[in-house]
Order: structure tokens, then C-alpha cells, then sequence
């Protein structure tokens, strides 16, 4: 009995020490954590301290540059603004190694001129929105994924999007959207958005921004506080959602709120006017909005970027208002810009203007030093000073361990997530839906019955890549009559096509039309009975080469899931 109860004794002291250490770890690594946020507050105090009013100004401006090179206007631009970050599109990315060496030459310049080192961003959402077309992973967009319902995909998908920007040199990744897209009339988010359900958004778009978060490039959630319920494009003109804050808190605020508890280090602010929040200004520009809801109400204390000061919601509306001095007094931090020259000169020197008056001496506060000190410490916490070897280098142990760790885990995970080479595509294939219900694949007899007029090219090569035959869209009449066929296979791009199979389905009732879309789905689809749509919500190759497959593939395509305001 004594023996027991010693037993049992040891047993609990074992376990003693077994809780008791976990609880050391917990807490050494909370120090740990501890030391390095004050490592990190202390030293990008002190580079903003040791900055001018000039420097600072720059700092705050994000702009972009000509072309694919560093030529001369993009080294103007660097020494004249001193920007605190690139934005690059489209006509800025040639090859993988062009892109390398572009990023690698501007950071050098940076270096050169004692600048803080660059944010290099770009919008790489996948699907509709994608930059960067060699050395990145072309991925469905947020729809796409968005249907698919899978958190870990989402978060794969951010992942690999942020490690495989990082490794260009691009360290700011302007996604995900956080947008519940509710109105099928939106005519600038529509596919950008993981769903029209706010449930779905919250999964897959916050997984995709822990992802990303991981992956190397610094990921922004956007356009807060919500673009989804619009139906005019902020480029072109001025929306406005005519909600109480009550309502918004009800959908549009949910995934912002969602991902910033989980640690969303960047949010990008909308260009859209909120009569009942603020009946002046929109979202940029209004200190209600920014600093009242986002920092205020939902604890946001991290870096806010705008959305670009020259879409037309601003510059024809508000350019004699100074937006850029409002939107820093509102609580931005970094304005962003998608031109040069006289744009930015213009912007530069009305914020100088402003910041030699005082007039970002508030309470006690400088507005321009606390919006340089969030964008200095992100860079400085996420590595931009270190893998770049800018001054002043990383001294503390905690912070440069945890770095080292990080890193490792990064590139292990890297590699687990892209050990299949057909990776993309397997992500792919999961993101395909069918309308109105779940779509079999045709077996091969019935493969022998059916004919496909495809004239997309990339679905053309697809097709013919899988062994398919392409008939010409002139034989449709005279086919049709044939008994032989019964399975129609063709392309849409858009509305009037669609009508155009209807009205043949509905003449063919025998036939069965199998649609291929890779399109938005805010259209008026099919209503004959006898009519499939195959849609892929993104039109990467990859995309189209898993909608083409899907008409043979052994699994069943899913039905397409809440997508309309209605459902």
C-alpha cells in the first residue's frame, strides 16, 4: 500500500514538472516576445527621430515608376521623393530574373541615397488580378477559392503566393480582399471577393492572409470598411453605402474584424462615402472612419495604406480639399500612388506644406512621425531592413533567432506545400463549380456522342492537349439535326452567348449542352433544364486547363454555391 501511494506520489510530481516546465516555455517565450516588441518600438523610434521633415514626407508616399528597368524617371523619383515604397503592375514584370534584378537595383539605390529600404508591392490576387506572371505560382482568384469552402486551402494559396513574391523581391502583397461581395451588381470587386456569405470570407480570406502572413511578403487585407456592397467603380467615379455603422457591423465589418484579432499587420482603406459615418468624407479621408471605427473601435494600432489617391473617387472630388494631408490626419499612414512625375511632386510638396505649418501637431501628437514610426517598425518586424543588410542592423538576439527560425520553418513548409510539380493544378482542379447542380463527367462511351466547339484558345489547347477534337462553330446548325450527337461542348465569354445556347437548348430539348465559363457569374445563366455551366471564376491556364478537364475527369464537379445578393 505505501508502495502505491510512493507510486502515485513520483506520478504526480512527474507530472508537476511536466505542466510546471510547459508553463516556463509559455512564459520565457512571452519575455522573449516581450523584449523584442521593445527592441523593435525603441529602435524605430529612433531612426524617425533621426530623420528630416523631408525624409519623412517621402517616407509616407508609395508610388510607381515606368517600366521594367531602373531608368532614369524611376531614379528621379527616388531621389526627389524618397518614397517609402514601389508599386509595381503589370508592364513592370518581364522575366523572373528581370524582376529579381529590377527589385534588387532599386533596393541598392535606396541603400545608396540612406533611404529606410523599400515596400516593393503589387496586386497579385490570382484569378482576374494578377501581376507577376513568371517565378509566382498562378493561383484561381478569391471566388474561386472562396467556393471551395477549405480554410487550408486558402491558407496554401496565400502561402505560396507571398514566399514565391518575397523571393522576387516583392515584400507587400496588396491582398486579400475582405469584401462580402452582396451586390451582384459590383462592377470592381465582383470575382476579387472570396464570397457573398460572410462566413466564407472570414474562412478562406483569413486563411489565406494567416498564409500569407507566413509566406515572406507582407500581406494587406482590403478595402476597409467594406467595397462589396457597390455598384460604381471607386476608379471611376464615387460609391456610397447608405449604412448605419449597426448594419456594417452586422456583415461588412465582421472579416476585418476577424483578421485583425488574428494579427493582420496592414489594412488598405476605400475610397467610399458613408453619409451616416461620415457625410463629408469618404472612408480615406474620414478621421470618423480610420481612426474612430478601425483603430479606435477595433483596436487596429498597425500600418493603414490607401487605396490609390488618383482613382477617381478622390482626384475628381476631393483634390482641392488636400486629400493627402486629410487622409494623414484621418489616421493613414502610407498614401499610395500609382503614377510619378507631376502627381507626385504635387502630393510631395502639398504635405510639406502642411508638415511646416504644424498642421500635423495635434494634441500633443505628430501625426507624420507616428504614421513614419508604424511603417519604419513593419519593415524593421518583417525583415525588410535584414534581408536587404540596410543600417541600423538587427542587434537583438530574440528578434534575429526568431527571424532565423521563422525563416527555416518558412522554407520547409515551402517546400512541403510545392513537392508535387503539378501543384497549382491540384489546387485548381477543387475550385471548379457547376450551375445549376453537380455536373458527372461524361464517360467515354458518351464522350463518343458529343462535340466540342471551343474558340478560347487557351480552353482550345486544353481541349486538344487531352486528346479532344475541336469542331467548327459554322456545322452547328447541320450537327444538331444529327441523332448521333448528344452532347454539345462549348465556350462562353459573356451574356449574349448564353442566350444564344439557351435558345438552342431550348429548340433541342434531346440535347445536352455542357458550357464551359471562366468568367463572373453576375449574369443572367442558363435556365434550360438541358444546359450545364462549367465555371472556373479565374482565367489563369491552369484554370482554364482544369475546366476543360473537368468534362471527363473521373470526380463530380460541385454544384456553385451562394453567390447571388438573393441567396
Amino acid at each position: 500500500m505505501k508502495l502505491s501511494l510512493r507510486i502515485f506520489a513520483f506520478i504526480i510530481f512527474l507530472a508537476f514538472i511536466v505542466v510546471s516546465s510547459q508553463f516556463l516555455l509559455i512564459y520565457v517565450d512571452e519575455l522573449k516576445a516581450n523584449e523584442r516588441k521593445d527592441y523593435l518600438d525603441l529602435t524605430a523610434k529612433r531612426i524617425v527621430a533621426e530623420m528630416t521633415i523631408p525624409d519623412k514626407i517621402g517616407q509616407v508616399i508609395h508610388l510607381a515608376i515606368p517600366g521594367k528597368s531602373l531608368d532614369e524617371t524611376a531614379i528621379s523619383e527616388m531621389r526627389n521623393i524618397r518614397p517609402g515604397g514601389i508599386i509595381h503592375f503589370g508592364k513592370n514584370f518581364g522575366t523572373k530574373e528581370e524582376v529579381i534584378k529590377l527589385n534588387r537595383e532599386l533596393q541598392d539605390l535606396a541603400r545608396r541615397l540612406k533611404m529606410p529600404p523599400l515596400l516593393i508591392s503589387t496586386d497579385q490576387e490570382g484569378g482576374r488580378v494578377f501581376r507577376v506572371r513568371d517565378g509566382v505560382a498562378q493561383f484561381p482568384g478569391a471566388m474561386a477559392l472562396g467556393q471551395t469552402n477549405q480554410e487550408q486551402l486558402g491558407y496554401e494559396v496565400g502561402f505560396i503566393t507571398s514566399y514565391d513574391l518575397d523571393q522576387v523581391g516583392v515584400n507587400f502583397l496588396l491582398a486579400p480582399s475582405l469584401d462580402v461581395n452582396n451586390n451582384p451588381n459590383n462592377p470592381v470587386i465582383n470575382t476579387r471577393s472570396f464570397g457573398s456569405d460572410v462566413d466564407r470570407v472570414n474562412l478562406v480570406a483569413g486563411g489565406y492572409e494567416r498564409g500569407a502572413r507566413r509566406g515572406g511578403a507582407i500581406p494587406v487585407i482590403k478595402h476597409f470598411p467594406g467595397h462589396g456592397d457597390t455598384d460604381v467603380d471607386s476608379h471611376l467615379g464615387l460609391p456610397i453605402i447608405r449604412k448605419s455603422l449597426a448594419e456594417l457591423e452586422k456583415l461588412e465589418l465582421i472579416p476585418f474584424q476577424k483578421s485583425i484579432q488574428d494579427g493582420a499587420p496592414v489594412v488598405m482603406s476605400a475610397h467610399i462615402l458613408f453619409p451616416k459615418l461620415d457625410d463629408k468624407y469618404p472612408a480615406t479621408l474620414s478621421k470618423k472612419i480610420l481612426q474612430g471605427i478601425l483603430r479606435d473601435k477595433l483596436g487596429f494600432d498597425g500600418v493603414v495604406i490607401t487605396d490609390a489617391m488618383e482613382m477617381h473617387a478622390i482626384s475628381k472630388n476631393y483634390q482641392s480639399d488636400r486629400p493627402g494631408v486629410l487622409a494623414l490626419l484621418a489616421g493613414a499612414d502610407i498614401l499610395l500612388l500609382t503614377s510619378w512625375g507631376e502627381t507626385s511632386q504635387t502630393l510631395y510638396t502639398s504635405l510639406l506644406k502642411a508638415a511646416n505649418n504644424g498642421e500635423f501637431d495635434l494634441d500633443g501628437i505628430n501625426i507624420l512621425d507616428r504614421a513614419v514610426y508604424r511603417q519604419i517598425r513593419l519593415k524593421l518586424e518583417y525583415g525588410i531592413y535584414t534581408k536587404n543588410t540596410f543600417e541600423p542592423k538587427i542587434e537583438n538576439e530574440n528578434q534575429l533567432s526568431f527571424m532565423a527560425e521563422a525563416n527555416a520553418k518558412r522554407n520547409e513548409e515551402y517546400q512541403k506545400l510545392t513537392s508535387n510539380p503539378n501543384f497549382v493544378d491540384i489546387i485548381t482542379r477543387q475550385t471548379i463549380r457547376s450551375y445549376p447542380t453537380s455536373f458527372t463527367p461524361l464517360t467515354e462511351v458518351e464522350g463518343k456522342s458529343a462535340k466540342a466547339y471551343i474558340a478560347q484558345a487557351f480552353l482550345a489547347k486544353a481541349w486538344k492537349e487531352n486528346g479532344g477534337t475541336i469542331s467548327s462553330r459554322k456545322s452547328i446548325n447541320s450537327d444538331l439535326k444529327s441523332s448521333k450527337l448528344k452532347y454539345i461542348i462549348a465556350n462562353v465569354s459573356g451574356p449574349k452567348e448564353f442566350s444564344y445556347w439557351d435558345n438552342l437548348a431550348k429548340k433541342y430539348p434531346d440535347k445536352e449542352f455542357i458550357l464551359l465559363y471562366p468568367h463572373t457569374p453576375f449574369v443572367d445563366l442558363p435556365s434550360q433544364k438541358n444546359v450545364k455551366v462549367l465555371l472556373s471564376f479565374s482565367l489563369t491556364e491552369s484554370s482554364f486547363r482544369s475546366l476543360a478537364e473537368s468534362i471527363y475527369r473521373k470526380e463530380e464537379v460541385p454544384a456553385m454555391k451562394l453567390i447571388l445578393k438573393e441567396d
